[in-house]
C-alpha cells in the first residue's frame, strides 16, 4: 500500500493534491505539534489583483505553545469563514469557474467547525471527492493511541506512523523533509520510499503581467480551470498530455 503522510494544511496548494492522487492512503499528520509562528496549517495564499494575498483562519494560541494540530481550536469559525469568503469573492468573482467553485466554499460554513484540523481535513477530503480521487482513503495519525503516546521524533515518528497504518510504500515530498529523513530506517522497517516528482502546472492568471504565481491555494487553480480540468491535470501521467490539456484551455 502506497501512502503519503502530511500535516492537514489550510486550503493547500495543488502539489498537495498531486501527491494525494498518486497514493492509496492519505494520512493526516495531526498528532504532531503545530509549528510556532506562521504556518501553512492555518494559512494559505490566493491571488488578489494580481498579487499574492494571505488568508488565515485565526486560532487560539495564548498559553498553548506546543499543542498538537488535532487540538488547535478555531476562533469564531462562522464569523472568520464569512470574512474569508468575502475576500475570495472579491478576488475571484470574475474568474471563469467562480459560479462552480464558490458555492462549494460557501457550503462549508454550515459545518460550524470548532477545531482547525477538522476543518482542514474536511476541506481536503471534500475537494478530493469533487476531483474524483475516490481511490484515496483518509486517516488521521491522532486516531492511533500509540502515535499519540509516542516519544519518537522525525524519521522514527514517520516510520512508526507507517507501521501503525500498515504502510509498506511511503511517498515523500522533496521539500524540507528530505534533509532529515534517515532512509536506512525505512529499509530496516521494510518500508519502500519514493519521492514525489512534481512540476507546477501553469494556467491563465489575470493581472500578473505574464509572470505565473506558484504555490497558491488550489482554490486559485479551481477558479481559473474548474473541477474537471483541474482533475485531468492532477491525474495526467504523461507530460505531453498534461501540456495538451493546458493548451486546450
Amino acid at each position: 500500500m502506497i501512502a503519503a503522510i502530511h500535516q492537514p494544511n489550510f486550503m493547500p496548494w495543488v502539489g498537495y493534491f498531486h501527491k494525494m492522487a498518486q497514493v492509496d492512503e492519505m494520512i493526516f499528520f495531526d498528532s504532531v505539534a503545530i509549528s510556532n509562528g506562521k504556518t501553512w496549517t492555518s494559512r494559505c495564499k490566493i491571488l488578489l489583483h494580481g498579487a499574492e494575498h494571505w488568508l488565515t483562519l485565526p486560532t487560539l494560541k495564548s498559553g498553548r505553545g506546543g499543542q498538537r494540530i488535532c487540538d488547535v481550536e478555531l476562533i469564531d469559525f462562522a464569523q472568520n469563514w464569512h470574512k474569508t469568503l468575502t475576500t475570495i469573492r472579491h478576488a475571484y468573482h470574475r474568474a471563469p469557474y467562480f459560479d462552480d467553485v464558490f458555492p462549494f466554499l460557501v457550503s462549508l460554513k454550515a459545518e460550524n467547525f470548532h477545531l482547525l484540523a477538522d476543518f482542514n481535513c474536511f476541506f481536503i477530503e471534500s475537494v478530493a471527492h469533487h476531483l474524483g480521487l475516490e481511490h484515496v482513503r483518509f486517516n488521521r495519525s491522532s486516531s492511533k493511541a500509540e502515535l499519540m503516546n509516542s516519544s519518537d521524533l522525525k524519521t522514527d515518528y514517520i516510520v512508526s506512523t507507517c507501521l501503525a497504518f500498515g504502510v509498506d510504500n511511503y511517498l515523500s515530498g522533496k521539500g524540507n523533509s528530505v534533509g532529515f529523513l534517515e532512509l536506512e530506517k525505512f529499509e530496516k522497517a521494510g518500508i519502500a520510499i519514493d519521492f514525489q516528482e512534481f512540476t507546477h502546472p501553469t494556467y491563465k492568471q489575470p493581472h500578473t503581467e505574464g509572470v505565473f504565481v506558484k504555490g497558491l491555494s488550489i482554490v486559485d487553480m479551481l477558479m481559473q480551470m474548474g473541477w474537471e480540468l483541474t482533475s485531468e491535470t492532477l491525474l495526467s501521467d504523461e507530460k505531453s498530455s498534461f501540456q495538451q490539456v493546458l493548451w486546450e484551455y
